[in-house]
Order: structure tokens, then C-alpha cells, then sequence
């Protein structure tokens, strides 16, 4: 990988995992609704598993029981058996499915997680490994390089090399053992052993990166010395365990590189995390859109929320733990769908192809926020790790790197900004403002004053008002929650009846009462003690309170924070946030300006506010 000589880079990253050997994963709650899955495990199954929530549809009708008392019996410790399951051709295929319970609880469900493996693929897929591994061996064989492998684990150091048919080991032993070795049979020379020293320093201390030179008889064992280069780099393991891997090549075959820094240069990948660096992932996403023409490209930026608290609190070293279990979850999830890069710090790109359905990307970002959540779920009492994630689209939001990469980044100020822990894409009818602030500089100051503190101010501003005008006061926050928040409807049902007296926004006709508030469904589902409730996704809640569910759908709302007025003992009316276009999580300052809204409306006197004309825009 180098530099031509007109200066444009050329590179071509390939996923060497294969696409046959990518894992298909979900993972469903204990009433078998599927939250999230893979590109692979819908595409297995079919297009229409995007609709259909139920694991068991996709199940033989003859195996739903069993899988049914599975599930009950391994759930809690992990296991794995063989189920016959729908492939997208309606063809029932046998597959291993292997079920874990995965860490924390989302909207107080359990969560199951998932793999299935076609029993007949995975009979090709290990010819195709074999054939692979033959492959690279053969290579070897062709060349004089030895490889090496150091862990600190177990302290041990190995070093071997192939021939066509087999694996020459030449040490496998401590490595102060070797060391000491190297010396005793004179190897290694004693004008030479301070590079010995380095070496091994580098592989004990996991440097990132290292290449030394050394006049020694490691590799012939014999009187026979030669000029060799240690060469290499920390390995994150899919078990989160680091290891050193290197090569040892002969001096003269490094050719014009002659420093270290120039031969590390060549690498491509990042070592902490095991993705792309950043030059290799920016020079890719900047390729493919220079030579794509029609087809979507996604840009996705990630951000590892509260990374810092982690580093202060436990250490760099553990910071550099919870990025490489980042790296490796993304590369799980993310497959043959995309290609990841580390850019910095704890931010990650992501270089999407051929997600070409807007459904299908949420899939996928929803897919990475909640994996990334469920990793560290367990991990902390007092520190949530999450992610936060902002993209943009080629060609719908801009046909250049630089402009794409900056909408992005927009969104992922805007995801952090509205509580973290969410996803936010590029839309020019709601993002565009935000998007040419920033450019101008004009977000400086809002950056300075982070959204709490100013929609606190609105809050303020909003009870001072109301002492004076009340009226004027509920139409100017209601105004300013729905331009703010995204929200498409604001409702009031108030009195005996519950009948609605508000409709701010756009009106829902169907909406013309809320006597549902006095269901039990709906007592259970607000909590013992609460006043509101706020729910991201109404249809994941379709099993437990099917009729409230109903009643969302029916009025075609996606998303909605209800607020009690008056209290549970009490119930004076009802307050209703409803986003119809699209579900999304609320912000926790976006929770707490309704409810402050809700209490501020409890000690009002409604009939002052109230009019006849109860749908106001």
C-alpha cells in the first residue's frame, strides 16, 4: 500500500472473512419477538423476517414446542441443539441453533441471543477454510519468512514456519527461556544483545507496533549469521485476549523501507482494535465514492459514550479493553455489509454498501446500539457504556467525502446531544439548520451550553410565563417541543370522559378520547408509582398490552410520552407526545420537559386555558 506518483492513493479493501463464513445472529425476548438481527440471519430467512417479529414463525411446526422447552432449559446457561428452520425459498433446512442469554434487559425483557448454522453450509464452509489455510501455507512455503507469536497470558513465544504439507516449529517455550537460550548458544552475539533486550521489551509491554534488527543465527541455528528483522503488531483475539504476531524476514527483503516507522506505515490496520486504520478507512470511503455512480453508500460515525469516565475511573488499559471489544462486536455485526475503521480516540467510521432500503439501515444502526449496549450491560454499577452514531447517504445527502463525513458528524452531535445512546441520520428537512449552524460556527455557543441547561431555561421561562398568561404560555412550549423535538401531534384530554380538548400539530381524528388511562393494561404498564411513561417503540409492546398497541396503531403513532395530569390516584386528564412519521428513543431532556409540562398543567385551571376550538396549528 503506497503512494503513487501522482499522489492519489489506490487501495482496494477486501473482507477476508468471507461472506459463507459470516455468523447469523439475533437475538429475541422471552415471548420469541426478535429486537435485532444480522443482515445474514433476515437474509437467510427471507425479506419478510423484517415484518415478522416471532423466531418460532420460522421454526418447522413439528420443532416449535421443543424448541419451545429448549429454550426454558438453556436460556439461563447456554446450549445448542438441531431445529429445522424456513429458508427464504420456504425450503426447511436443518440448522444448529445455539442460544445464550445476553447481558442487562431491554424494556425489562430478557434477551435471548441466537445463532443458526445450516448444517449442510457449514459442511462447504470448512472445505472452503481448509482449502484457504492450504492456501496461505503454500505461500509460506515459497518464501523464507518465519512467523512468530508471543502471549502474555502464558508468557510463551513461538516461532515456526511451513513447508507445503506442514508446520515447522523452531521454538515454542517461555520467552525468558528463549532469551536466555539465544545468549547461552551464541545466536545471539553480545554486541547484539541490547536488541535482543528490545525485542523482547516490545513483546512483554504489547507495543503497538515494532521492527528490530538484529546480526544473529536465530532462524539457522547454526555458525551461519545473518541480518534479520523482527517485524510486528498486538492481535486483539475474538475472546478479547491480546496477543504479539510478527514475522521475521531476512534485512535485505524490506527493501527501501529502512526505518521502522516507514515499514509500520505499510500496515493497514489499527492493532488495538483489529479494524482499518484511519488513513485505510478514509482513503476506501473516498474511493467508492469517487467511483460509485447510483448505488447507496452509508457513512456512519461512532462514538463510544462515556469512554472518557472509563479511562479516568479504571485506567487506560482498560480503555484500551473496552475499544477492542468495540472493534470486535462492530466487525461481528457489521459483516460483509460494510467495512469499519477506527478514526481516533474512541470514534469509529463505518463504510456501508448496498443497504439500499432507508428500513434496512435503521435495522442496522439499531442492531450496533443495542449490541454495544448489551456488551458492557454487566460490566459497571455506577457507568453505562453505550454508543452514539450519526450518518449521512450517497448520493441523497451529497456526492463527496468531505460534505458527507461532515453531515454525519452533525448527526452524531446531534445523537450525543439529545441524551446519547441513539442513532440519527442525515435528513435535510430536519437536519439541515443544524447542519449550516454548524458549518458557520454559529453552534459554538450551544456547544458550550450543552441542551440541558438550555431547555432547563425554556422551562423556566415557560412556569414564569404561566404565572402571568397561562394560555399563551401552554401554546408557546407546546410550539416549542414540537419544532424542537421532532414531535408531530401534542394532545390534552381532560374531564369526565377523558375527551381531548387539545390537538396541537398535526390532528389524529381517531384520537377523540383516552378512557384507556383507566385500563388495567395501561395501569400495569404505567408502574405502581409513576405519572408518565415513555415509550420509543409502540409495536415492540404489541405481546403485553396488545390493546394499547392497537390504540397506537390505529392512530398511527410510532413513538409517545404520556403524562398523567394530576396523579395515579387522582387521574385529572391526560397528556400525550406522539411522533407519527417515524419511531425513535426519546431524549432523557425531552422526557423531562414533558414532564415538568404535565405537572405545571396539573396546577393550572384547564377551563381558563381551554376553547371551543380544540385543534390548533
Amino acid at each position: 500500500m503506497a503512494d503513487n506518483q501522482s499522489g492519489d492513493f489506490d487501495i482496494s479493501v477486501e473482507n477476508h472473512e468471507g461472506s459463507r463464513l459470516e455468523r447469523r445472529l439475533a437475538s429475541f425476548d422471552d415471548k420469541y419477538n426478535i429486537f435485532v438481527s444480522n443482515k445474514r440471519f433476515t437474509s437467510y430467512l427471507g425479506s419478510e423476517a423484517l415484518r415478522s417479529f416471532k423466531i418460532t414463525d420460522y421454526i418447522h411446526p413439528d420443532d416449535v414446542e421443543s424448541f419451545k422447552k429448549f429454550v426454558e432449559d438453556k436460556s439461563f446457561t447456554g446450549g445448542e441443539e438441531v431445529f429445522r428452520l424456513k429458508k427464504k425459498n420456504n425450503e426447511w433446512r436443518y440448522n444448529i441453533m445455539r442460544i445464550h442469554t445476553e447481558k442487562g434487559m431491554i424494556e425489562n425483557r430478557r434477551n435471548i441471543g441466537v445463532e443458526i448454522i445450516d448444517i449442510d453450509e457449514s459442511v462447504g464452509d470448512y472445505e472452503t477454510a481448509m482449502d484457504s489455510l492450504s492456501r496461505v501455507r503454500l505461500l509460506m512455503s515459497l518464501t523464507d519468512e518465519f512467523a512468530f507469536i508471543y502471549d502474555k497470558e502464558t508468557n510463551m513465544f513461538k516461532m515456526f514456519k511451513y513447508d507445503r504439507f506442514n508446520r515447522i516449529i523452531l521454538y515454542d517455550m517461555d520467552i525468558d527461556q528463549w532469551k536466555r537460550e539465544m545468549l547461552s548458544k551464541s545466536y545471539v552475539k553480545y554486541d547484539e544483545k541490547a536488541m535482543l533486550d528490545t525485542l523482547v521489551l516490545n513483546m512483554k509491554t504489547y507495543a503497538d507496533s515494532f521492527s528490530i534488527k538484529m546480526n544473529c543465527a536465530i532462524r539457522t541455528q547454526s555458525d551461519i549469521f545473518e541480518a534479520v528483522r523482527f517485524i510486528g503488531t498486538v492481535h486483539n483475539e475474538s475472546s478479547g485476549n491480546k496477543i504479539i504476531v510478527g514475522r521475521v524476514v531476512s534485512d535485505e527483503s524490506v527493501g527501501h523501507a529502512s526505518t521502522a516507522m516507514e515499514i509500520m506505515n505499510e500496515l493497514q490496520y489499527d492493532s488495538l482494535t483489529g479494524v482499518y486504520n484511519k488513513k485505510t478507512i478514509t482513503e476506501y470511503a473516498k474511493k467508492r465514492i469517487a467511483e460509485e455512480k447510483e448505488k447507496r453508500i452509508v457513512i456512519a460515525i461512532l462514538d463510544v459514550d462515556n469512554f472518557k469516565s472509563v479511562n479516568d475511573t479504571f485506567g487506560h488499559l482498560y480503555g484500551d479493553k473496552v475499544l477492542a471489544r468495540v472493534g470486535g462486536r462492530l466487525k461481528e455485526i457489521v459483516g460483509e455489509d460494510g467495512v469499519i475503521g477506527r478514526i481516533g480516540g474512541d470514534e469509529f467510521m463505518i463504510v456501508f454498501n448496498g443497504l439500499d432500503d432507508d428500513q434496512v439501515l435503521r435495522g442496522m444502526l439499531r442492531a450496533i446500539r443495542t449490541q454495544i449496549k448489551w456488551e458492557f450491560a454487566e460490566d459497571f454499577e455506577n457507568l453505562s457504556i453505550t454508543c452514539s452514531i450519526g450518518a449521512s447517504i450517497f448520493p441523497v445527502n451529497g456526492r463527496d467525502y468531505e460534505s458527507l463525513f461532515k453531515k454525519a458528524d452533525c448527526c452524531l452531535y446531534i445523537a450525543k446531544e439529545k441524551g446519547r445512546d441513539r442513532y440519527v441520520f442525515f435528513r435535510d428537512e430536519m437536519h439541515r439548520a443544524s447542519y449550516e449552524a454548524m458549518l458557520n460556527k454559529s453552534q459554538l455557543n450551544a456547544m458550550n451550553n450543552p441542551r440541558e441547561i438550555r431547555e432547563l431555561k425554556n422551562i423556566a421561562s415557560f412556569m414564569e410565563s404561566a404565572v402571568t398568561d397561562s394560555r399563551k404560555a401552554v401554546l408557546d412550549a407546546m410550539r416549542h417541543m414540537k419544532d424542537t423535538f421532532g414531535i408531530d401531534n401534542i394532545n390534552i384530554y381532560y374531564g369526565e370522559g377523558m375527551k381531548k380538548v387539545y390537538s396541537f400539530g398535526s390532528d389524529i381524528p381517531e384520537a377523540q378520547d383516552a378512557m384507556y388511562v383507566f385500563s388495567e393494561e395501561f395501569q400495569e404498564l404505567m408502574g405502581e408509582n409513576e405519572r408518565f411513561l415513555q415509550i420509543g417503540f409502540a409495536d415492540t409492546f404489541s405481546d403485553i398490552t396488545p390493546d394499547f398497541c392497537g390504540r397506537m396503531k390505529a392512530e398511527r403513532i410510532a413513538s409517545t410520552i404520556q403524562c398523567y395530569i394530576g396523579d395515579k390516584r387522582n387521574i385529572k386528564g391526560l397528556v400525550t407526545f406522539n411522533k407519527c412519521r417515524e419511531a425513535s428513543q426519546w431524549a432523557n431532556y425531552e422526557i423531562d420537559c414533558a414532564r415538568i409540562f404535565a405537572a405545571v398543567l396539573s396546577s393550572m385551571a384547564l377551563n381558563d386555558i381551554v376553547t371551543d376550538d380544540c385543534a390548533i396549528y
